[in-house]
């Protein structure tokens, strides 16, 4: 047997003697001062006008929905598209970034921003009026090729392109599967780059 269960088996017996040899005490002591409090109050609610007594009730009812508005209205949260427009980029990202684990979607969501934020660079490097769809392409642009494949991966029109991880089966790696140290200091340094030219 479990030791916890023996202990609790020789604290209830040991409180089951107490009792039994307490028993007139326990009766003449709690239990029928009890008994007494509870007749008496049953006498008194029933000599009361019922007029009193459903006016108590719909004061209590009044004052309890009352106190739950005002509760509600001081604690509600703002509406998800509020806080949304309120996060600036830089905390929207964090936030995304704080996501990763739970997912591809997540992780490409934040491959997206970093994609779209090469492109952008890019876009200013170049001076061209297009890119390709979804190719990173560009004078000085030559990162290492899993930063480049991150990026590009993030510029697909979907998440749903990369494997998935199954119950008990690894997926393959992903290119959404990297440091993404690596791919801030390589944006950093294309951003360094655009500020000396």
């Amino acid at each position: 047997m479990n030791r916890h269960l023996i202990l609790t088996v020789i604290i209830l017996s040991l409180f089951a003697l107490i009792a039994f040899a307490l028993q007139d005490i326990v009766w003449n002591g709690l239990i029928l001062p009890a008994l007494y409090q509870l007749w008496l109050t049953w006498i008194f609610l029933r000599s009361m006008p019922q007029v009193v007594f459903w006016n108590f009730f719909l004061v209590l009812v009044a004052l309890i929905a009352l106190i739950s508005l005002v509760r509600r209205k001081q604690h509600r949260p703002p509406p998800a598209d509020d806080v949304i427009r309120t996060l600036d980029p830089v905390a929207s990202l964090a936030k995304n970034i704080q996501d990763i684990h739970k997912g591809n979607f997540f992780k490409w969501v934040v491959a997206n921003r970093f994609g779209t934020l090469a492109r952008s660079i890019l876009f200013q490097q170049t001076g061209a009026s297009s890119l390709p769809a979804r190719r990173l392409v560009g004078r000085d642009w030559n990162p290492p090729a899993d930063v480049q494949a991150y990026l590009e991966t993030g510029l697909a029109r979907s998440f749903i392109e990369q494997p998935r991880k199954w119950f008990f089966f690894r997926s393959r790696k992903s290119p959404l599967d990297i440091d993404l140290d690596r791919v801030v200091e390589y944006l950093e340094s294309q951003v360094e780059i655009d500020i000396e030219h």
